[in-house]
């Protein structure tokens, strides 16, 4: 079982095309340095947080952020997004738990965590 509060933020990923690009932006706006996490194109932001930045060949064909929150599985967060007047876009699993992408009442993207 997990230990973080529901609505925690776990994390943050950064889908880009451009890493190179996209590094020194970052640089140069927060100072930071990016480090090689994977052969697959993750990088690590060892900024005090938890952010991620992924190439979209991974991802997709879009530049955004994404975030995530943790919620209680037990408590059927598909359920409670659809009344609170949101929208379930997909779900997906991986070695961090299961995963759904989500839209908002207004539209805006967000990704929950099931712990």
């Amino acid at each position: 079982p997990s230990t973080t509060a529901v609505g925690s933020w776990l994390g943050s990923e950064l889908i880009v095309s451009d890493m190179d690009t996209v590094a020194d932006f970052y640089r140069g706006l927060f100072g930071w340095e990016f480090q090689q996490t994977d052969e697959a194109g993750r990088f690590a932001i060892p900024n005090g947080g938890a952010a991620e930045v992924v190439s979209n060949a991974i991802k997709g064909d879009k530049e955004y952020w994404s975030v995530f929150f943790a919620v209680d599985g037990a408590t059927d967060p598909r359920s409670r997004v659809e009344e609170a007047g949101g929208a379930v876009t997909y779900e997906y699993e991986n070695a961090r738990g299961r995963h759904l992408v989500v839209t908002d009442s207004q539209g805006a993207v967000v990704t929950l965590t099931v712990g």
